[in-house]
């Protein structure tokens, strides 16, 4: 007979905890559905484990014929899929915006949590405040968390600065949690650490989509003028600290800004975007296995399409002189990677949407090395040898040169073997690991951080 839930209703076959792989880009993400039955409504959340998201509100599903489809409104997706005949397996299509990839899903409760054994555990010995700040000049509070060493102090602060994309204040990516690492390593060294959301993320206002560079440097100079007004802060030892974006973000702040009093560059850039974005297409399609002919095809297709969104116009107009390249593009893909990406007209928009933004138009234009040449502060630049995404070779002399040529003798230069992108131990470098090592932040580069502290500016400033 059918066991049944209240009410005298049968259980659903699609009740229990559904979970599969989507390929989305260079990485393989896990979706989980947990699907509950109250009455003869079904009820669903989601989590994707490898981006550190659990609970995802989802409208309640509909299972008919032996079909299930969900719809997740939050983050416009939806699932459909065909339950087999023997109830374990549940073959679909997951969408999301304009794009279509397979999701097939097996019924399975034991739900593998990636180790992530660098994650900081209570008991803390030091004091973490939830804290609001104000920029000002954009009229909006942006929230974080302040780690304050124990003691009276005044202590040492720096203010860590996200990378690219909206990213909360431990800077979540693909279940690691590298601010919350680092914050947690300094503290301990007697560093007081000020970690927040980026604007329009978590708990900060305003409005990231429309926002640049520039204007999330002001955000940092906002988080570097609360930390100067702490009492239980060294005023005249507070500075920033970014990685990627956020290193090009931190000498836009120290030319302009006298309380900054030091910065650290991980995996900053030391040249404009176009050269640091034709490289990289072409170091990460070698890095996920492409052949070197493909490699540099890709380099040169990434270059054209950058030239044409710097050549300026309207986005109309952009749109329209990149269109021949996309179709290029689309008629060198296999069949099958065609089908995972949908119609053309939907990569097409999908690739155009981000390259036409404002902040990715400052981005390819802007060079670094005009602040950097203004920086006079003690700096320690980092990258790793395995970085495809911010290319050391490209970076590191091109960060160097600008520094030296401002006449800044207090320059420590540090390149990491073996080290990626997150500073991970990485053969490769390929993004697409990201989500399977399990550290977060190798100690070979916890060492040169805290070492550099300790010797630089606990020190030499006192």
């Amino acid at each position: 007979c059918l066991a049944s839930l209240g009410f005298g209703q049968a259980r659903s076959p699609a009740v229990g905890t559904w979970q599969g792989k989507i390929t989305a880009g260079i990485a393989q993400l896990r979706i989980v559905f947990h699907i509950n039955q109250l009455g003869s409504t079904l009820k669903a959340t989601m989590d994707s484990p490898d981006q550190g998201a659990k609970g995802i509100p989802c409208d309640d599903p509909t299972f008919a014929g032996g079909e299930l489809t969900i719809s997740m409104p939050a983050i416009k997706g939806q699932y459909k899929g065909k339950l087999s005949a023997d109830g374990t397996k549940i073959e679909g299509k997951w969408s999301q915006g304009d794009r279509v990839l397979d999701l097939n899903l097996v019924l399975d409760d034991k739900v593998e949590v990636v180790a992530r054994p660098q994650d900081p555990k209570p008991p803390f010995p030091y004091t973490s405040q939830d804290i609001t700040f104000r920029n000002e000049k954009a009229k909006i509070n942006l929230a974080g968390t302040l780690s304050l060493p124990p003691g009276k102090g005044p202590f040492p602060a720096v203010a860590l600065v996200t990378g690219s994309g909206p990213q909360d204040r431990n800077e979540t990516l693909l279940g690691h949690r590298p601010f919350a690492v680092l914050a947690d390593y300094l503290t301990r060294r007697g560093i007081a650490v000020l970690r927040y959301d980026d604007r329009g993320v978590g708990k900060s206002e305003g409005n990231f989509a429309t926002s640049t560079s520039f204007d999330f440097a002001d955000d940092a100079q906002a988080a570097v003028k609360y930390l100067v007004g702490r009492p239980e802060i060294d005023r005249k030892k507070v500075g920033i600290l970014g990685h990627s974006e956020g290193g090009l973000i931190a000498p836009i702040v120290a030319a302009r800004d006298k309380n900054v009093g030091f910065i650290v560059l991980m995996a900053g850039t030391g040249v404009n975007g176009l050269d640091v974005i034709t490289l990289q297409s072409g170091a990460a399609a070698r890095a996920g296995g492409a052949t070197e002919e493909a490699a540099k095809k890709n380099s040169e297709q990434t270059n054209r399409i950058m030239k044409e969104v710097m050549l300026g116009g309207t986005d109309e107009e952009i749109k329209k002189r990149l269109h021949p390249i996309f179709v290029e593009i689309w008629d060198g893909l296999t069949s099958d990677e065609k089908k995972s990406l949908g119609k053309i007209e939907s990569f097409e928009a999908s690739q155009t949407q981000s390259i036409i933004s404002p902040w990715f138009k400052l981005f390819l234009t802007y060079d670094p090395q005009v602040n950097l040449r203004k920086v006079h502060v003690p700096v320690l630049a980092l990258n790793g040898t395995s970085d495809v995404q911010v290319v050391y070779s490209q970076n590191i002399p091109a960060i160097e040169k600008a520094l030296r040529a401002a006449g800044n003798h207090q320059v420590t230069i540090k390149v990491l073997p073996g080290l990626n992108h997150l500073f991970q131990a990485s053969k490769t470098g390929n993004p697409a690991d990201y989500t399977n090592i399990q550290e977060t932040l190798n100690p070979a580069f916890l060492d040169a951080v805290g070492t550099w502290f300790d010797e630089v500016i606990v020190k030499k400033q006192r």
